[in-house]
Order: structure tokens, then C-alpha cells, then sequence
């Protein structure tokens, strides 16, 4: 290929790749080829066009997982140069590659410190004058840079002076499930009326903004991104009593289609190329309730008031009504705190801890006082399953619960519909019905993400419909082995055993395309043998066990 190709080829990557690090990893690799092949003229460029890559990496690189950084892919190209510029021609005057020179050549990444060494460097919030904007430090991983944010001593809120103009400067990030956001906002500190500047009154209390995605939803998945680390942050970090707590809710922009520009052809020059086309006011906070189609401004306020979803997390955080940043204008905190730390728990260094959210499903438990009794010993082994009343339901769901209590009929079974999961039920009901659960089973979706507040120990059965593909969302039919997937990700945190099963005879390369929402059918003997090993799991460290019985054939 020549140097223009790779050069257009790997500039198209950054729009359309979902790992722009895999893609830094595989070059590295490619270029390792072309050493061994002595084809300098092409490793030469692609460690050029690598250098440009790893540029727009660096901010998203989780270093410790992938062992390069930026300054790594650069110190790799200056040697590259050097070397190459004090080569001698061969005595035929060809260009072959001495074996010294390729050993040198070859890539050999630095010791990086030890993850303990650099999170003791890392405080757990990031306190700056208001007068400082936060900058972002060139070559640190952003969910280390996510916050929280805050300002401390007499700190005034004020509308920012334009919102959505670009070039303007912002504070953050502040990071979410879906990503990095910036918020733009005006805040002042307090300055001494003698010096001839306008006083203003500031309460002896916190303000904590807070940026929510699909505000208007009731999906748990979505929500626990902030449950967790708000309770978190509130009640085990800073440990601030509710009545010193205000809470101001942010929201994504509400005419954000990331998926319709990601898949938004623009046309540069003669061709067609898959690129991003999102404008700034995407990545810029809103400070009002969104107006979006699946539910209208009013309707989406309705979840947040005492009577919502959100209400017993809510009420342990803050003893006021939640409401949007802009209600705050003009108002006074003794400190302001801006975002939330991400969880991030589907990569290889999550966010929070697995540690930490242990300790919020503790406090959430001694909070509403009660010890499980399947913990105990005292009530049967639970299994609850979680049926759809609408896409992806088990369709054989009767069929599964008779063989349950036919072939284990010491075990209570228990079905969870749509008439308690959701805002049907209180959040504390959900949480403690969940707690009190041995073996969870249910459809790959939202009402899987309540396998946080079980016991640690426990075990959870995720079933693929067809309409996810395991070469494209990794599903192994093993246990505790996909801990980079969305929920084996979350179920690694919680210290829950979890397994994934693929719909009944389809394979890793199943290329045929299905409807995501088609409903499943469980096969029984699969789900017996699953069920055994799910008991016999139960209490035991998270390890990875082979399910050889569930293979398809």
C-alpha cells in the first residue's frame, strides 16, 4: 500500500473506531511485521500516521492495561529516525536490515509504576480556585480526570454568559455511561465588600451537580451510573448530612443523536467516509429539563419528585427537591461539587472499585436494616427471574418455573414482571428483593443491572437473544468470563459469579441478522445443568470455570 492510503486509513479509523487504543495496539503490531520484513519504507509511515493516531488515543488510554502512553508511540518515533539516519547502505548498496538494527528497532514499552503508586497520586476530588479553569493533562487517562470537581469557600452560581457559543471555556469533564461532557457555568467566590465588590449571601451547604443521561427513562442499567457513585461520594466519602445537600441536575444535550451522526456519511472530496459530525453543543451540558420525544419535560420532572423512581436514593442524598441547574442561579455555597466518578466497569481498570460498591450495597443494607436470610442460612435458596412483558421474553417462562420446582423444589422461585420492576415498585423494594436473591436469571437488558445489590457470592444467568451477535458482544458460555461485557463487567464489581448464554444453536460467527428484541427460549437442560453449577458457586470467590456442557455443537 502506499503512504497516502495508510496515512487516509488510519485518519478514517478515528471516526469510526470503537477502540481507538485497539487500533494504536495493532499497528504497533504491524509495524513489528515490517521490521521482520525489512520493508522500512512502510514502517517508517505507519509509525509516522501511529504518532497522529495515538495523539487523539492519549486522553482515553488506559495505560496500564494496554502498557504504551503517548510519550511511548513518540520516544518510538524519534529512535526510529535516529537510527535510521545513522544506518549505513549495504556494501551491495541495497537497503538490508543488519539484526542489530532490527532489535533496536523493535518495540520494547517502558515499566510503567505500579497502578497502587500512581491512585496514591490521585486525590479523590479535585479542588481548584474557581478563578482556574480545569485543564486536561496531556497523557492521563480521562476517567481519571472525570472528577468530581470542587470549589470550596463562599462559592456564588450564576448563569454562564453564553451557553452554547463556540470557543467559549468550560468546566470538567464531567463523565456519564455515555461519555465526557464539559459544563459551562458561572462561578465567583465570595470577594470582600471593602474592596469594593458586591457582597452575596452563601448558605453553609453543598451544591452537588449532578450530569443524568436519559433523564426522561426508567432504566436501571442507565441510572446505577449515578446511584452508585452518588451515594458514594455522599454518604462514604464526604459524608455530608442531607439537610447540607442540594442537588442540580444536568442533562446531555436533548437534540443528541450520537447514533444517527457516528453512522452519518459525509462526503470528502470523492469519497464517501464514515465520520463524526456531532457540534459542540453536543458536549457542552444543559442546565434545563430536555425536551425529548420519548418523554416531554414535564413527564421527565414527574421521576425525579418524591413520588419517582429516584425518590429513596434521592432522600438519603439531599432533604430538598432535586432540581435543574438553572433554578439555581444566583445562589451560594460554602462548595460547589461538580460530577460524579465513573464507574466504568466494562474496561480492564473500572472507575470505582469493587471494593466501593460493596461498601454502597452495605450502607444501602444497614441503611434499611435488615440481613438476608438466604445469607444466612435461614429461608431456602431464591432464584428470581426477570420476564419482559414486551421484547425479549421468555416464551417458554411457565415451562421453566415447573421444571424448577420439579427438579428443585428446596429452591423458592420467585418471576418479577414488569409490575415491580421499574417505577412500579420503590427503589428500596426492588434493592432488597434482589438482595435476598441467590441466582438471578434474566434477558440480556435493563432489569439484569439490579445484580449489584446481590450478595456477593451470588450468581446471575444472562440470556442473549438472537439479535446479538457473540462475535460482535462477546458472550463465552462461561463463568466470570466476560468481565468486559456489559453486565459480566458490573457482575466483576459486585463480586457476583455471572454467565452469558447464547440462544440455542447459534455460534460465535452468526452473521445472520435478527430483531435484538425477539423473544427467547430457554432450553431446559441447558438451564438445569446451569442451575447446578450456579448452587454450587454459590458463597465462592469469582474464578473462571469452563461450562463445557453448554457448548453448541
Amino acid at each position: 500500500c502506499t503512504d497516502k492510503t495508510i496515512s487516509e486509513a488510519l485518519t478514517e479509523s478515528v471516526f469510526s473506531s470503537q477502540c481507538l487504543p485497539g487500533h494504536v495496539g495493532l499497528i504497533l503490531m504491524k509495524i513489528q511485521l515490517c521490521i521482520l520484513e525489512q520493508d522500512l519504507r512502510t514502517m517508517l509511515t505507519l509509525q509516522h500516521a501511529l504518532v497522529q493516531l495515538a495523539v487523539f488515543t492519549s486522553d482515553c488510554l488506559d495505560e496500564h492495561f494496554w502498557g504504551f502512553n503517548l510519550r511511548d508511540i513518540a520516544a518510538g518515533q524519534a529512535k526510529l529516525i535516529w537510527e535510521l539516519a545513522q544506518r549505513r547502505k549495504a556494501p551491495d548498496g541495497g537497503e538490508a536490515v543488519a539484526k542489530p538494527l532490527q532489535a533496536r528497532l523493535a518495540w520494547s514499552p517502558r515499566r510503567l509504576e505500579s497502578p497502587a503508586v500512581v491512585a496514591q497520586e490521585e486525590e479523590w476530588t479535585i479542588t481548584r480556585p474557581v478563578s482556574q479553569q480545569l485543564q486536561l493533562r496531556p497523557g492521563r487517562p480521562w476517567h481519571w480526570q472525570c472528577g468530581p470537581h470542587r470549589w470550596t469557600g463562599s462559592v456564588h452560581v450564576d448563569r454562564p454568559l453564553r451557553l452554547y457559543e463556540p470557543g467559549q471555556s468550560a468546566l470538567g469533564p464531567v463523565c456519564t455511561e455515555l461519555g465526557r461532557f464539559w459544563l459551562r457555568l458561572g462561578l465567583v467566590h465570595n470577594r470582600p465588600r471593602t474592596l469594593g465588590f458586591k457582597a452575596f449571601s452563601s448558605e453553609d451547604k453543598t451544591l452537588l451537580i449532578v450530569a443524568v443521561t436519559y433523564a426522561g427513562w426508567k432504566n436501571p442499567w442507565h441510572h446505577l451510573h449515578w446511584w452508585i457513585p452518588a451515594l458514594l461520594l455522599t454518604k462514604l466519602k464526604l459524608a455530608i448530612e442531607p439537610d447540607k445537600v442540594d442537588v442540580a441536575l444536568t442533562f446531555p444535550h436533548e437534540g443528541a443523536d450520537w447514533g444517527k451522526s457516528s453512522a452519518t456519511s459525509l462526503k470528502r472530496g470523492h469519497r464517501q467516509v464514515q465520520h463524526r459530525a456531532e457540534p459542540e453543543a453536543w458536549s457542552l451540558l444543559q442546565h434545563s429539563w430536555p425536551e425529548m420525544s420519548v418523554a416531554p419535560a414535564e413527564e421527565t420532572k414527574k421521576l425525579w419528585e418524591s413520588s419517582g423512581i429516584h425518590s429513596d436514593v434521592l432522600r438519603w442524598i439531599s432533604a430538598n427537591p432535586v432540581r435543574a441547574l438553572r433554578d439555581y442561579y444566583g445562589t451560594g455555597y460554602e462548595q460547589v461539587v461538580l460530577g460524579l466518578p465513573p464507574m466504568r466497569f466494562m474496561v480492564q481498570t473500572p472507575g470505582i472499585s469493587s471494593t466501593q460498591v460493596l461498601a454502597v450495597r452495605s450502607w444501602v443494607q444497614n441503611k434499611l436494616g435488615f440481613a438476608t436470610a438466604a445469607a444466612e442460612g435461614v429461608a431456602p435458596k431464591r432464584v428470581s427471574i426477570v420476564q419482559r412483558s414486551r421484547g425479549r421474553a421468555f416464551s417458554n417462562l411457565h415451562d421453566v418455573v415447573d421444571m424448577l420446582k420439579q427438579k428443585f423444589g428446596s429452591v423458592a422461585v420467585q418471576v418479577l414482571g414488569d409490575n415491580f420492576l421499574g417505577d412500579a415498585s420503590p427503589w428500596t423494594a426492588q434493592f432488597r428483593c434482589i438482595a435476598e436473591t441467590n441466582v438471578l436469571l434474566a434477558a440480556h437488558g435493563a432489569g439484569l443491572s439490579w445484580l449489584w445489590a446481590q450478595r456477593p457470592g451470588s450468581a446471575a444467568l444472562e440470556f442473549r437473544p438472537q439479535g446479538s451477535a457473540a462475535f460482535r458482544l462477546r458472550c463465552s458460555e462461561a463463568w466470570n468470563a466476560d468481565d468486559h461485557e456489559v453486565f459480566g463487567g458490573l457482575a466483576r464489581l459486585a463480586r457476583v459469579h455471572h454467565v452469558c448464554v447464547r440462544p440455542h444453536g447459534s455460534g460465535d460467527l452468526e452473521l445472520e441478522m435478527h430483531n435484538r428484541d425477539e423473544d427467547i427460549r430457554i432450553d431446559l437442560p441447558r438451564l438445569e445443568n446451569l442451575l447446578r453449577e450456579a448452587l454450587k458457586l454459590l458463597g465462592s470467590s469469582l474464578g473462571r470455570m469452563p461450562v463445557s456442557n453448554l457448548q453448541t455443537e
